[in-house]
């Protein structure tokens, strides 16, 4: 079940890189690269600072340990 999983993720992501080209293409057209990457780079930073304040807690929870043995 798993490999069918990250096989259709694996084909959303191929699928995904020549519309990835396409809006690339349009707002670098209309604004300066350095602003597009300080842009994406910290909506990246955003959203991992948001997981890991939110996924570490419960990831490492020892009590999730003992309900499981």
């Amino acid at each position: 079940m798993r490999t069918r999983f990250f096989s259709i993720i694996g084909v959303f992501c191929l699928g995904a890189v020549p519309f990835g080209s396409l809006i690339c293409r349009f707002v670098l057209s209309k604004f300066a690269y350095q602003y597009v990457l300080f842009i994406v780079v910290t909506i990246f930073l955003i959203a991992t600072l948001i997981f890991m304040a939110r996924a570490v807690p419960k990831v490492y929870e020892p009590n999730a340990l003992k309900v499981q043995i």
